[in-house]
């Protein structure tokens, strides 16, 4: 009675005579109400006043017991009730904030009262979540229903909006309700035994991964059902031989794929003709003897690098006829890489960039995948 009498007398005496009113029915939705062993109601002139919700005790958590409200007695109820509930707004209900709430599992610890035995009406009360702020301390709205139809006849919530109109709160406790209904309807599941309903829920939210996360919409009448997935076999690793054949192939369908190159070996990407080149009577790879890392810039590393590179007549000879293939050859396009040559010549002298020039020769924007078939 003292967590009553403190909600109420904490109300503006307007707002008090509106939440009192919200508790008056007629004689005959009454019935036994107006005796004094149903603590709380009072017999005034308009009806009989239900005893207020939050001074009752004995309330039942089992699911059999609620009323079979539907989605028509909700619609009815959130349309013609103030609030920012409208017939286009229902009519898309899952994107609504209410819907979204009951959906999340934010409506917790759902109780019945019959209020007396011969009284036509009930109250459902629970707790909500306000929103996603879960670690806050929830609502409580309760709503009226009759008990044979499932009508609604008053709801309230202890939120800011709850007392003058329909709240997200409320609407989402009357989802919960139509649920349940649902639910039974289908098959007499666990949800229709005692205290299992209210198991749902989380007091912690856990943190998951995205990929585990569900991002499905909600369908009405629809029950969420999480994808099975397969058991991923053992395969089993392969050997050198079959490791071998298999970079042998790639290769050859793309010889600049960074997966088949091994910059700490020129010959990783050869091809079958290029097999038999000596290395060594080869002009030295360009971008490997600038690294930026390796070799500081100075005058003497400059002209150091420049002797390095030099090619003598009988290395540009075994070039020649080791790159025949050219744009099919993996040591044609290791050779190009750092050196102006005659395609790029022209670009280079009239580049308004020297930056764009450097990328060009050096090749960091080269992603070639023609060769793959």
């Amino acid at each position: 009675m003292s967590s009553s009498n403190s909600y109420i007398s904490s109300l503006e005496p307007n707002d008090r005579t509106r939440y009192f009113e919200k508790l008056m029915v007629s004689v005959e939705d009454a019935g036994d109400s107006s005796n004094p062993e149903v603590t709380g109601s009072a017999v005034t002139g308009d009806g009989v006043r239900l005893p207020d919700p939050y001074s009752l005790t004995g309330w039942k958590d089992d699911l059999s017991l609620w009323p079979d409200t539907d989605y028509g007695c909700i619609y009815t109820y959130l349309i013609e009730a103030p609030g920012p509930f409208n017939g286009e707004a229902m009519k898309a209900y899952k994107s609504l904030e209410a819907y979204n709430v009951f959906i999340s599992g934010h409506v917790r610890e759902c109780r019945y009262h019959p209020i007396g035995k011969n009284v036509k009406v009930c109250f459902l009360k629970a707790k909500v979540v306000p929103g996603q702020r879960v670690t806050e301390t929830p609502h409580n709205p309760w709503v009226c229903l009759t008990k044979k139809e499932g009508y609604v006849m008053a709801a309230h919530c202890t939120c800011m909006a709850g007392l003058g109109e329909v709240c997200s709160h409320v609407a989402a406790l009357l989802f919960a309700v139509e649920a349940s209904r649902s639910l039974q309807e289908k098959r007499t599941s666990c949800t229709s035994r005692k205290a299992v309903w209210n198991k749902y829920y989380k007091d912690k939210v856990d943190p998951q991964r995205a990929e585990d996360m569900d991002f499905s919409h909600p369908k009405h009448g629809v029950q969420i059902k999480k994808a099975r997935l397969k058991p991923q076999c053992d395969v089993p690793p392969l050997s050198e031989e079959e490791a071998a054949s298999a970079f042998s192939q790639l290769r050859k369908l793309c010889p600049t794929a960074s997966a088949v190159i091994k910059e700490e070996e020129d010959t990783d990407t050869a091809s079958e003709d290029e097999s038999d080149v000596n290395t060594e009577t080869l002009p030295p790879v360009v971008y490997r003897s600038c690294h930026p890392a390796k070799v500081p810039v100075t005058s003497v590393s400059v002209d150091s690098i420049l002797e390095d590179v030099r090619c003598n007549p009988e290395q540009i000879t075994n070039l020649n006829k080791a790159t025949v293939g050219q744009s099919k050859s993996a040591l044609w396009r290791q050779q190009r890489k750092g050196r102006v040559t005659s395609t790029s010549m022209h670009d280079v002298l009239h580049a308004s960039n020297p930056t764009t020039a450097v990328r060009k020769v050096m090749q960091y924007d080269c992603k070639d995948l023609s060769q793959v078939s």
